[in-house]
């Protein structure tokens, strides 16, 4: 089975604690009071892992679209069921990865986040029943599901199929 280019896996495994950190932070950031300059510190650490993850995942697709296919799976490595499944899979990932970050940026601008960073004023009451608040909530439970059912069917390919797939996402030497 050919594995990824060593650039998609290094993206894959600095996105992949950035995206998790991120979802915990955002987490425990909606847990705080509006009114806690605490918050809006969080919410500045957040942001620029947001604008992180979104630039980094730009770049993996590019990358992705870019290189050289992972081509098709022989037919004693997967039925064409579970093929359609991961690449639904992952596209879905990519897509909610990236209305994430629109999300969060739509929410920045609804209410004018910069300005309240800025200024170091404390958020709006309504934060939590604004759409775009309400969208990220929303598309980031979608995502943590998904990464857990991408994480099940890894751990399926390697421990019940032992079909090597999961080793396709680790580093390797080019063959000279």
């Amino acid at each position: 089975m050919k594995p990824y280019s060593n650039l998609l896996v290094l993206l894959h495994w600095i996105l992949v604690p950035s995206i998790l950190i991120a979802l915990f932070m955002g987490n425990d950031i909606a847990s705080l009071s509006n009114d806690l300059e605490l918050k809006v510190d969080r919410i500045k650490v957040h942001t620029a892992a947001g604008v992180f993850i979104g630039a980094l995942f730009v770049i993996r697709l590019i990358v992705r679209m870019t290189s050289t296919s992972m081509g098709a799976l022989k037919e004693n490595e997967s039925s064409l069921l579970i093929h359609k499944l991961a690449s639904l899979t992952h596209r879905t990932l990519y897509l909610l990865v990236f209305l994430i970050v629109l999300s969060g940026i739509g929410m920045s601008i609804q209410i004018d986040m910069f300005e309240i960073m800025r200024l170091g004023e404390t958020l709006p009451e309504n934060l939590p029943e604004l759409p775009a608040r309400r969208i990220h909530g929303v598309l980031t439970l979608l995502l943590t599901a998904l990464i857990v059912f991408h994480t099940l069917a890894a751990l399926y390919h390697h421990f019940v199929l032992k079909n090597g797939n999961l080793s396709k996402m680790w580093f390797y030497k080019r063959k000279e």
